[in-house]
């Protein structure tokens, strides 16, 4: 019986391998005919969001607050930073507030950094002790360039993502044992949520958090991790992060940083103005600010209790996410 079960799961997980290169295969041939007929370049994307109060990183820096953390957080804090692929940006906001709070350095050894699919990239660059507003300039650089290209961002994630975290990784030290907790969806036959805490090197952060954000043709660069095969985003089990700290723009995820207002859905997949991304970035620094200013308080009850009722769990909340953005995308 193990004999056939071990064969059944090399037959998934090489079905499954193999499917995802060709999908992604027929996309970027599909993209680069659509290239030659209409040209490499599109139009760039609208401005969704009002404008930010500094139209560059430096100038806008030299206006945010900087903030002291509670002594409380140095006692052990899991900070948890949720998937929502753009608008990430939001978060690496609140998580340059954090790194740049007075105090940051000598609380951070109680910190444990936890994330899944793109919330594992906000996650890692503070386990990492990156500088996050430097690499969100880089990043928006990166992204703006993308913005004209035909296709947009869409087949282009997992090169512009990995260039990001190799600067990380080139200019930080490695991360802590037991300092970071990255979710990604791998296949034991069926699909399951598996989180890795073990690093050893900066080439193993790099491939999970990777591994954690891919979704098949979107991002262009399947993912095997050692001891797990091929890995999916960890957002269908792991979309309900939890932790005593949540950084979200889903409410659904019930965040103890999060805007009062969810940004429209139009920001998720489709290219976002640059303009646009530093707004997002200031108001996650902004709203972490006012959340360190109230005193840190923590909706974790709430998330739990919430979370209890009846029918929830990760996959129907990303599936009604899903459908939200869908709505939108249509109308």
């Amino acid at each position: 019986m193990a004999q056939v079960n071990d064969l059944l799961a090399f037959v998934v997980l090489r079905s499954f391998w193999i499917c995802c290169h060709v999908a992604t295969a027929a996309f970027l041939i599909s993209l680069r005919a659509i290239s030659l007929m209409l040209g490499p370049h599109q139009a760039p994307p609208l401005r969704r969001l009002p404008s930010p109060s500094r139209e560059t990183m430096g100038a806008l820096l030299e206006t945010l607050p900087i903030v002291t953390l509670p002594e409380r957080f140095a006692e052990g804090f899991v900070l948890s930073c949720a998937p929502c692929s753009n608008l990430c940006l939001y978060m690496l906001g609140a998580a340059a507030c954090l790194q740049r709070a007075s105090n940051f350095q000598s609380v951070k050894p109680g910190l444990v950094f936890k994330g899944v699919s793109s919330g594992a990239l906000v996650a890692a660059l503070l386990a990492m002790g990156s500088n996050v507003p430097q690499l969100f300039e880089e990043c928006l650089g990166l992204l703006a360039t993308l913005n004209h290209r035909r296709g947009g961002w869409l087949g282009a994630y997992s090169t512009t993502i990995r260039q990001i975290l190799r600067h990380a990784t080139s200019a930080s030290v490695s991360v802590e044992p037991g300092t970071l907790q990255v979710g990604v969806t791998a296949f034991d036959v069926a699909p399951q949520l598996k989180e890795i805490k073990d690093f050893q090197s900066a080439k193993d952060v790099e491939e999970t958090v990777l591994a954690s954000c891919y979704i098949p043709v979107v991002w262009e660069e399947p993912i095997w991790l050692k001891d797990l095969g091929p890995c999916l985003d960890g957002g269908p089990f792991g979309f309900l992060i939890d932790g005593d700290v949540v950084f979200s723009p889903y409410h659904s995820n019930v965040p103890d940083v999060g805007p009062a207002e969810e940004y429209p859905r139009t920001l998720v997949f489709q290219p976002v103005d640059a303009q646009d991304m530093l707004r997002l970035f200031e108001d996650g620094y902004r709203h972490c600010v006012s959340w360190i200013q109230q005193g840190c308080p923590s909706r974790r009850s709430e998330r739990q209790a919430v979370w209890a009722e009846p029918g929830s769990g990760s996959p129907k909340t990303l599936v009604m996410e899903g459908w939200k953005t869908l709505r939108e995308l249509v109308a």
